[in-house]
């Protein structure tokens, strides 16, 4: 079969080395669908990518080591799945690259104040988290995020121990036309958000032909191919975006135009690639399954 030239544009373009883009599979596709595939499976799924059969097995052992899937070996086969804090990693990745973009500034802000008594690894380990949160350090001892809703914080600071040695403070709510603008200039000298927006201007330049495709009827490689490159390229963004309100981002902050992209070509790809990941996946050991868990395109609009 002769390779698609926007999806081979798109590969081009994206350029995904074969552990993230693995990471991604689990977690557009395989999260809501389980969270397990057999490796022979994988490794067909990732031929169009182009990646070469060893280098499937070595990226998914080092995922295993690392803690993020676990692998269960039936005769000759290999079943992976996500282990429990894999699974909490992918969901909070999943609501993050699926999030609203416009809700309003609730006109709070969220503290995390760390303890003296935090080793300085750990206080690293916990910074680095809360970093990809969307917090940033205001001081050595705090961090801070405009909103108060920030689900996945204290399972964040739980897991890294030092659940019992910081405090979590919420200001109350100001949205006086004063308060805005400080909150503006806070977030200008507090986030540098400079090369953020370039990276998503190339990554909207870069997707525009995704987009105009979607007019037209696709193939179920093809978008499974398309999505899973988008959410890898929009993934990689977002792990640099601290998600602040539009209220307090310079006007026209791309970030709202990629995410608008991102959700209308996910959508208008989401049949053709469930039917692609399903017609090329088979059930794994039903002791290791969960019923319950295909949730699909509802999860990712809770």
């Amino acid at each position: 079969m002769t390779p698609d030239p926007l999806d081979l544009l798109l590969l081009c373009r994206v350029a995904p080395r074969t552990r993230s883009l693995i990471v991604t599979v689990f977690g557009d596709s395989l999260l809501y669908r389980g969270g397990g595939i057999w490796l022979g499976d994988l490794i067909r799924l990732l031929e169009p990518f182009e990646r070469a059969e060893r280098a499937v097995r070595t990226a998914v052992y080092r995922l295993t080591l690392d803690g993020t899937l676990k692998a269960v070996s039936l005769g000759r086969r290999s079943w992976y799945r996500l282990t429990p804090a894999g699974t909490r990693r992918f969901e909070a990745a999943s609501r993050r690259i699926h999030a609203c973009r416009t809700l309003p500034w609730d006109g709070r802000w969220t503290q995390v104040l760390f303890s003296a008594g935090i080793a300085a690894a750990d206080r690293a380990r916990v910074r680095r988290e809360l970093g990809w949160l969307g917090f940033a350090a205001f001081s050595k001892d705090m961090m801070i995020h405009a909103g108060a809703e920030h689900p996945a914080l204290e399972p964040a600071l739980a897991e890294h121990g030092i659940g019992q040695r910081s405090y979590v403070l919420t200001t109350a709510p100001d949205r006086t036309e004063e308060a805005v603008e400080r909150a503006r200039t806070l977030v200008k000298e507090t986030w540098p958000l400079g090369a953020l927006d370039a990276r998503y201007r190339q990554f909207v330049e870069d997707f525009r032909p995704l987009a105009a495709s979607l007019a037209g009827e696709t193939a179920p490689s093809s978008a499974f191919m398309r999505r899973t490159l988008l959410v890898h390229a929009y993934r990689r963004v977002l792990l640099r975006d601290p998600m602040l309100p539009p209220e307090l981002l310079a006007p026209g902050w791309p970030g709202i135009e990629a995410a608008r992209l991102v959700r209308t070509a996910w959508h208008g790809l989401d049949a053709a690639t469930a039917s692609h990941v399903a017609a090329n996946t088979s059930a794994g050991p039903c002791r290791l399954t969960d019923p319950g868990a295909d949730r699909s395109t509802a999860a990712r609009e809770a």
